[in-house]
């Protein structure tokens, strides 16, 4: 009887382990469908934020280059204003030309356009007209101006192209990621902000699965090293009493003797 109930609970034991092993290997499975799931979606959550922080740079150098624009706008003003300055006095300057000729004349002297020496009546020059070397000044300085004023047009044209590619880049990116297109840049900053919430939310729930799992996988295994211990004690029971019962004389034998 003692041997009969002792590889009973020795089958108990081995069934008990047998399903144990079974729920493990299925957690198993889980247990690595949760860990992938964790990998694609921190690689998602961190392909969004990169995204943002891109967005976040090219949010900067557009306001950099709001300023530069109004530099160029200013630099453009002054630079017409001098060219307008230079052009005004230029055209003055010739159209008194005759007078700032008359001016330098001298008696007995032949006249550099006709070549009389008898000057009676000389054209007059006006009091506002520049001399010859303030104008030669004014067109320097309007050429210095223009020349301030096309390296920075170039600037601003280089920065433009450099933000209108980064615009393009971030919404080819943005559209890789959700099959998303034709958003403007303050729709794709909502959502990227809205994808984070959500992936985050899932995330913490994922890696609270993955440690109830593994846990459950630790308990399981515990119980297989107890159930495996009891197991081996009950077969060398069995053992034990079966030995006893095939080696200790009967009763009869006994009377016998």
């Amino acid at each position: 009887r003692d041997l009969r109930m002792s590889r009973g609970l020795g089958d108990v034991y081995k069934r008990q382990i047998k399903t144990k092993t079974e729920s493990k290997s299925q957690l198993l499975i889980e247990a690595e469908n949760t860990g992938n799931n964790i990998t694609n979606n921190e690689k998602l959550f961190s392909d969004f934020k990169n995204l943002k922080e891109l967005m976040h740079s090219y949010k900067v150098q557009a306001m950099q280059f709001r300023k530069l624009k109004e530099e160029y706008q200013e630099k453009e003003a002054i630079c017409i204003s001098a060219q307008q300055l230079y052009n005004e006095e230029e055209q003055k300057y010739s159209r008194e030309l005759a007078g700032i000729i008359a001016e330098k004349l001298e008696a007995n002297q032949p006249c550099p356009v006709c070549g009389s020496r008898s000057h009676p009546h000389k054209a007059l020059k006006s009091e506002s007209t520049l001399t010859a070397e303030q104008i030669k000044a004014l067109k320097s300085d309007y050429e210095q101006k223009q020349t301030e004023f096309e390296k920075i047009k170039q600037t601003c044209i280089s920065e433009n192209s450099h933000i209108q590619h980064g615009l393009e880049e971030v919404k080819r990116i943005f559209s890789s990621l959700t099959g998303e297109t034709d958003l403007t840049f303050a729709e794709i900053k909502e959502s990227i902000s809205e994808y984070l919430s959500e992936l985050d939310e899932k995330l913490e729930n994922l890696r609270k699965r993955k440690a109830e799992i593994n846990k459950a996988i630790a308990e399981i295994t515990n119980l297989e090293a107890e159930h495996a211990e009891n197991a081996e004690k009950l077969e060398e029971t069995a053992q034990l009493i079966n030995c006893l019962l095939y080696t200790s004389p009967s009763p009869r034998d006994m009377r016998r003797s």
